[in-house]
């Protein structure tokens, strides 16, 4: 059949059922990325590339990599120090040493006594006779709490200590991904995240429309053909 004069006639190169097939997939690639919400997720993974991009720089993993290390140093260091038998040996020596003390004021008077002395005069005369001692009664009462503040220290945090081998492990693994993923990050960080969502949008909105052009042409000419068709039965034989 030829086309009217002045009616644009659009070719039918697809079947009906080709095109419709067409059409689901196209109406498909424009509804299911709204639907699972694909520009959102593409904007936060655009956001979370951003936050991560210093951190992985590769500068910045070998600086990661090289406080880890120093942790390892505090842990060899430490981890065989600070244990519970150690914490109980040093509030151990705390006590003795405050017994100690407690044991020289009270021989204090005794001394100066044999010494034909004051306990005032002795302690007057005790730099020069005794510099070391001397200093060290003058700065007990400091080192007591100074030294008493440190075995509190290691009593609070023994356990955390003795779990840096277990938080260590933790931080080896994730070190390491960053370390063998630097170079997937930057690969990955050049993908165009904003535009991913329209990449299915946009070829699925053109199928669509293509099917619907071909749809649009083919449905009239299969109506024509069938109602020709019921004609041509129903005419009575000559």
């Amino acid at each position: 059949m030829s086309a009217r004069k002045g009616q644009v006639h659009m070719p039918r190169v697809l079947t009906l059922s080709t095109a419709g097939i067409l059409l689901v997939i196209g109406l498909a690639l424009v509804i299911i990325p709204f639907a699972i919400d694909v520009p959102g997720k593409a904007s936060a993974g655009a956001d979370m590339m951003a936050d991560f991009e210093p951190i992985m720089a590769p500068e910045q993993v070998q600086v990661t990599k090289d406080y880890l290390e120093q942790f390892h140093i505090m842990r060899d260091d430490f981890v065989p120090a600070i244990t519970p038998e150690a914490v109980a040996r040093f509030q151990g020596y705390l006590g003795t040493m405050e017994a100690m003390y407690g044991d020289f004021q009270t021989l204090l008077p005794t001394l100066a006594s044999q010494m034909g002395m004051t306990p005032e005069q002795l302690e007057s005369a005790l730099p020069q006779m005794a510099p070391g001692v001397a200093q060290g009664l003058q700065e007990f009462p400091a080192m007591g709490q100074d030294f008493a503040g440190v075995v509190g220290i290691m009593d609070k945090d023994v356990d955390i200590v003795q779990g840096m081998p277990t938080y260590l492990a933790h931080y080896d693994d994730l070190v390491a991904r960053m370390d063998r993923n630097v170079e997937n990050f930057d690969q990955a960080n050049g993908l165009p995240m904003g535009l991913m969502p329209w990449m299915f949008v946009g070829p699925g909105a053109v199928i669509a429309l293509l099917a619907v052009v071909q749809l649009a042409g083919a449905l009239p000419r299969a109506v024509q053909i069938d109602t020709l068709e019921k004609k041509r039965l129903d005419r009575p034989p000559a």
